[in-house]
């Protein structure tokens, strides 16, 4: 009996262990990984260089690269006086006067227009809809967001109960996004690439018109058809001040299947010199729209 039950617990363990979810490496940290971290330096737009250059750019370093320049400079704190926030904003200034425009490989939809024979390649932007954003004023700037990545940081669901009794199930969803803040108007946007959505965007108090930065393809039918590899999208920014910005979003439903969304953004400040169009596979650059001024 003693041999079974120990053969049984060998059995078990051997298919706990061939059933269990395979372990993802972990990722290396230390003083290393800070190192490298600390040594990045993001990729300036080059018209030489292919888009696939432009992959190193990952936003999140991209955002740490800025912040560590700011820092580099100094902070101010409640005992700054005005003089001292003015000679730091000078001085924050004049550091990043020397940076370069930054170019960042992003999101796009394409879709084929048969009247017009080309297909239609959308980055799509949104409004902020954080009403207590004033530096920099969203409202006034009538700034448009281009979210350059979102990561799920918490989502889970729960039982709830409204006054009369009825039993629903509750969406919370917890997101951190980065995305450029840019301005509307010809000197801080493409003005050619703009293309305004079908309704109007309402943010609390305040309310303005979503865009598409929306690029025209033309293809024939026929070579559209046979068409395999994917439409890429480049956005140049270059950056302003104050640089770097928070932000907070909250959107809730109440139909059907109640849910609560929350967004925690970081937002960097740029005018967008240009908008590119190329194809994933050849590299080989479709078009490109740019802002005036340039």
């Amino acid at each position: 009996m003693k041999t079974s039950a120990a053969l049984l617990m060998f059995v078990g363990m051997t298919l706990g262990a061939a059933n269990a979810p395979a372990q993802t490496p972990a990722k290396k940290s230390g003083p290393a990984a800070k190192a490298a971290d600390r040594s990045f330096a993001p990729v300036h737009w080059d018209p030489a260089l292919p888009p696939t250059a432009y992959a190193r750019n990952d936003p999140k370093q991209v955002f740490a690269w800025v912040k560590r320049k700011i820092d580099a400079v100094g902070k101010i704190d409640e005992f700054s006086s005005s003089a001292d926030r003015e000679a730091h904003a000078a001085a924050v200034a004049a550091a990043m006067s020397a940076v370069a425009p930054i170019a960042f490989l992003t999101k796009c939809e394409a879709e084929y227009d048969a009247e017009r024979q080309a297909f239609m390649v959308k980055q799509k932007t949104a409004a902020f809809r954080d009403s207590l954003l004033k530096q920099p004023n969203a409202e006034a700037l009538t700034m448009r967001k281009l979210v350059l990545r979102s990561d799920v940081i918490e989502s889970s669901k729960s039982a709830t109960q409204n006054a009369y009794g009825a039993r629903s199930m509750v969406t919370y969803t917890e997101s951190s996004e980065l995305a450029l803040g840019v301005p509307a108007g010809a000197m801080n946007e493409p003005a050619a690439a703009v293309v305004r959505g079908n309704y109007t965007a309402t943010v609390m108090p305040y309310a303005y018109e979503f865009i598409h930065y929306t690029t025209a393809v033309p293809m024939p039918a026929a070579e559209a058809r046979v068409k395999k590899s994917p439409f890429g999208c480049i956005a140049v920014a270059s950056l302003e001040a104050p640089y770097l910005f928070s932000y907070e979003e909250r959107e809730s439903t109440t139909r059907i299947a109640p849910s609560l969304d929350r967004i925690n953004g970081t937002g960097l400040l740029s005018k967008l010199d240009r908008v590119q169009v190329y194809d994933k596979a050849s590299g080989k650059i479709y078009a490109t729209h740019e802002r005036d001024g340039l």
